[in-house]
């Protein structure tokens, strides 16, 4: 087993569980993406991990690496420890309804799994969230999995 540090998760402490980010504090960098497909995600990654260092913030353990979904531009971040300071990096959630599901399949098709949340729950989110939860060399042992998070807003 690779030592990176991936997790491996119960997929029942995530399917179809509703989760509160109040609070919550994420590092985020924006990525280029072409049709909701990441161009140069990794890229960004390492970026946000070196600023995250150089600014001297905590990651929270396990790191959990997210990305928003976006059309040519996505975001990709990180929890961290609250700042004592502001930064336009950092996200910081208010209230709101989170749920996850997860996705037991390849990247290329987490439509279906994001469809499968919107249809259990019968509602639009304002945002989708993605942890892709393995990292390459952990996907080749485990599979791919990615816990898909659906932000539905204060209520």
């Amino acid at each position: 087993m690779p030592e990176c540090g991936c997790p491996d998760i119960d997929d029942d402490e995530w399917q179809l569980k509703e989760h509160n980010w109040q609070g919550k504090a994420f590092y985020v960098v924006p990525t280029m993406t072409l049709l909701h497909i990441p161009v140069g995600m990794a890229n960004s990654i390492q970026q946000m991990m070196r600023e995250v260092k150089e600014k001297g913030y905590r990651l929270v353990e396990p790191a959990r690496i997210l990305s928003r979904d976006g059309l040519f531009r996505a975001d990709v971040m990180v929890e961290i420890e609250p700042p004592s300071q502001p930064d336009p990096r950092v996200k910081t959630f208010g209230g709101g309804r989170l749920l996850s599901i997860v996705h037991p399949g390849p990247w290329k098709r987490l439509g279906t799994g994001a469809a499968e949340l919107m249809r259990q729950t019968r509602q639009k989110p304002r945002a989708m969230y993605f942890w892709y939860v393995a990292c390459p060399e952990c996907r080749k042992i485990r599979g791919e999995k990615t816990v898909i998070f659906a932000y539905y807003g204060e209520g």
